[in-house]
């Protein structure tokens, strides 16, 4: 999909750090207010996922910028 090299891993790896941090908003905001009790230990493990998920995006980027 991508060349492969430095500038476009940069690019993919900001680029999904900004989709992943809509992520965790849009989950944050749906943890607060939509579920139950018993759905929020479902919708902290998907927060918990969108965390995990923008800290490998930001690793692939800076691996690029070196």
């Amino acid at each position: 999909m991508f060349y492969p090299g430095k500038l476009s891993q940069t690019i993919y790896g900001c680029g999904a750090s900004i989709v992943f941090c809509g992520y965790i908003i849009y989950d944050t905001e749906r943890l607060i207010k939509r579920f139950s009790y018993e759905e929020q230990i479902w919708a902290s493990v998907s927060l918990y996922a969108d965390i995990i998920n923008l800290f490998v995006s930001l690793l692939t980027a800076f691996r690029a910028a070196n």
